[in-house]
């Protein structure tokens, strides 16, 4: 009997101490924590190395040991701690925010690029999400300008039969009419013809923004593109085996005609399209005559679908269409303000006009843009985080209460697809994005062809 009470004794006091302890590295969390919302990050440090000593599980511990660290300005140490609680804590949003921010000042861009893209994927109604999604239009954009130096380097080793065989891609028209408006033109056209053709499944299209990026690397002007050989090299370096190019030719009384051409890097085959002729208040069914005579060459047949896309005017004012030209060239030129201004005019003209609106939210992100992102505190980041809870949360109740009062509401809608219908949709596409988001996409960041940045694998030498 005394044996029995001695150990039941002893289980008490082991269950106690246990406690005592247990109460202790969560004492030492919490007051490492409070310190680090008050940005006290010494004090923090000192507490939370004590929680995670207590507690070597603790992984929120881990993780705001690395944000106090990631204060103090040791970048590297703080990464491991965040690497560290990332493995069991695969969706926290804080840990994407910050390991990004730290993958950025490192140079580090295809890291950093990954993280800001996780982050929106696991906090889609984030208050924070604008922000990193301008980070990322800028970082893609970084991105592809090295991608565009690398395959210029690599010219003279790069074997076009290795080019795959449905990408496509779209010169400026040379315009030969001498009239600065028309000049202004080559661009608009470019980055219609570019929506169109991404309508069709089977082709993968290079953005119009990584052909202007080729255009600065190799010094090569608005002139001049319009030869077969000129073409061939353009498509190698595009790394496109297909490539449209044409002339833009005026005819007198404000006509004008339109010739485009197709050349076949891999097979050495040139076509040359039918002429299309009309008048300049035509010039929207011009380009749409001008695309399809493009998918013919090519032999593509188009689903109904397809079609009905493809013949869907962005805007039929020709005044918010020049306005929108003159932002793609103030654009190209990293005249971002002025870029900014003949955006919004574009859309002042025309409200539906959903890519001059993509235009005035990209040309903001890059005019506001900072080479060191900025450093928000451990508070900022998790009220944002609760915030996007409790939308998520009021979504979902709305989403249930109209569902019952409607019973012919479709069965189909995961929570994403309900998440979706709430917030604006077009989130910045992955790196390994097929193809450009179209027309009919909503106006937000990824919602232009020239904005989706897709960086292609450097082909394989010979």
């Amino acid at each position: 009997m005394l044996k029995k009470n001695i150990y039941l004794l002893l289980c008490i006091l082991g269950l106690m101490l246990m406690m005592l302890f247990t109460g202790c590295a969560t004492s030492y969390y919490s007051q490492g924590h409070s310190a680090l919302e008050e940005q006290e990050y010494d004090t923090a440090i000192k507490n939370l190395k004590l929680a995670i000593a207590d507690d070597f599980y603790n992984v929120e511990a881990i993780r705001d040991m690395g944000i106090a660290v990631y204060h103090k300005g040791n970048k590297n140490l703080a990464q491991k701690f965040l690497r560290l609680a990332q493995t069991r804590l695969t969706d926290d949003p804080v840990i994407f925010y910050y390991r990004g921010m730290i993958y950025e000042e490192q140079g580090q861009i295809d890291n950093a690029i990954k993280m800001y893209s996780s982050y929106a994927d696991v906090s889609p109604l984030n208050s924070l999400r604008k922000e990193i999604e301008s980070r990322l239009l800028v970082l893609l954009r970084e991105q592809m300008k090295a991608s565009v130096k690398q395959m210029v380097d690599m010219e003279q080793a790069l074997d076009t039969q290795l080019l795959p065989d449905d990408a496509l891609a779209v010169l400026y028209f040379t315009n030969t009419t001498g009239e600065e408006q028309l000049a202004l033109i080559q661009k608009g056209l470019v980055d219609m013809i570019i929506t169109d053709l991404s309508q069709v499944e089977s082709l993968t299209l290079v953005e119009r923004a990584r052909l202007q990026e080729l255009m600065d690397e190799i010094g090569l002007g608005m002139t001049g593109m319009v030869d077969e050989s000129t073409a061939a090299r353009m498509g190698k370096l595009l790394g496109a085996s297909q490539v449209v190019h044409g002339t833009i030719l005026g005819l007198g009384d404000n006509m004008l005609r339109i010739d485009a051409g197709l050349t076949n890097i891999k097979l050495d085959d040139n076509q040359t399209a039918e002429k299309v002729t009309g008048s300049m208040k035509d010039f929207f069914h011009l380009e749409k005559d001008i695309v399809f005579e493009i998918i013919d060459m090519m032999k593509i047949p188009l689903t109904f679908e397809e079609r009905q896309a493809i013949e869907k005017i962005p805007t039929s004012n020709l005044l918010a269409f020049m306005s929108y030209c003159r932002g793609l060239d103030y654009e190209d030129k990293g005249l971002w303000t002025d870029a900014q201004f003949e955006y919004q005019n574009a859309v002042n003209i025309d409200p539906a006009f959903n890519a001059a609106q993509t235009g005035v939210d990209r040309s903001q992100a890059f005019s506001s843009f900072t080479a060191v992102p900025p450093e928000p505190t451990l508070a900022e980041v998790t009220q944002k985080a609760t915030k996007t809870k409790k939308a998520q949360s009021k979504v979902t109740k709305k989403k249930a209460a109209k569902k019952l009062a409607s019973s012919s509401e479709s069965p189909l809608g995961s929570r994403l697809d309900r998440t979706a219908q709430t917030v604006s949709a077009g989130f910045i596409p992955s790196v390994d994005s097929r193809k450009p988001t179209t027309e009919e996409a909503a106006p937000t960041f990824g919602a232009s062809p020239d904005l989706q940045i897709n960086i292609r694998v450097p082909l394989p030498l010979k």
